[in-house]
């Protein structure tokens, strides 16, 4: 993401600076900024047997709490510094998770003379877990046509069945099958038999999972999606 590219970001920090901080409007600014490449201020010093060692610019508050000073351009980085040495360098937002964290920082704080929005650990926290714990859904890669024909023909056999969907779920690397039944009555059993008749046609090391269609997530994802069965 380029720097003209960080306007998104920089309207959601004006907005919470000013008296319409929504909740809305800061899980918007939390989304743009988990996508949004900052800028870090990196120096670079070398000593008399030419070896060269990197730190960066680091920042107190009245505390003495430190914070890793993050800019939305290289224009507001190096107004701040004042320093010629200063190497301004995109960093993303897994790897400023990771450097606060080395630094023992408090936190960061964007664009500190500007808007200086601060970010202490437990809200970074919360971030980089929701982050790593997002679910992509979509359409199966490699379609499992003789699953899916098996199922139904079982399901005309299962009354309380009304319609399935099914879609593949990517959580960090790992994938799945998602199958979403839509039915009349919900047990344990009824997903049992469907998961041991699913699980003759996939192979051995593909992972399968079952929900309901009841939920707002399975509802969410089903929207204006087309169930393989529908009775």
């Amino acid at each position: 993401m380029t720097e003209s590219e960080n306007k998104n970001i920089l309207k959601y920090m004006e907005l919470i600076k000013s008296e319409q901080a929504t909740l809305e409007i800061k899980k918007k600014f939390f989304e743009e900024l988990k996508k949004t490449n900052l800028y870090c201020a990196i120096f670079e010093n070398t000593s008399r047997g030419n070896s060269s060692k990197i730190s960066f610019l680091q920042i107190k508050n009245e505390k003495n709490e430190i914070f890793l000073p993050l800019f939305t351009t290289i224009d507001l980085l190096t107004l701040f510094s004042k320093d010629n040495n200063v190497h301004p360098t995109p960093i993303s937002f897994e790897q400023w998770c990771n450097l606060y964290a080395k630094l023992e920082c408090t936190g960061i704080a964007i664009n500190p003379d500007q808007q200086n929005i601060l970010l202490n650990a437990d809200l970074i926290e919360k971030l980089n877990s929701s982050n790593n714990n997002e679910v992509i859904i979509g359409e199966p890669k490699e379609y499992p046509s003789k699953m899916v024909n098996s199922l139904i023909k079982y399901f005309k056999n299962v009354e309380s069945i009304n319609e399935v969907y099914i879609f593949q779920q990517v959580k960090r690397t790992e994938k799945s099958l998602l199958l979403v039944i839509k039915a009349e009555n919900y047990n344990d059993k009824l997903f049992q038999s469907i998961g041991n008749e699913a699980s003759k046609h996939i192979k051995k090391d593909e992972l399968l999972d079952l929900i309901s269609w009841n939920s707002e997530f399975s509802k969410k994802i089903t929207k204006n999606k087309t169930p393989f069965y529908k009775k």
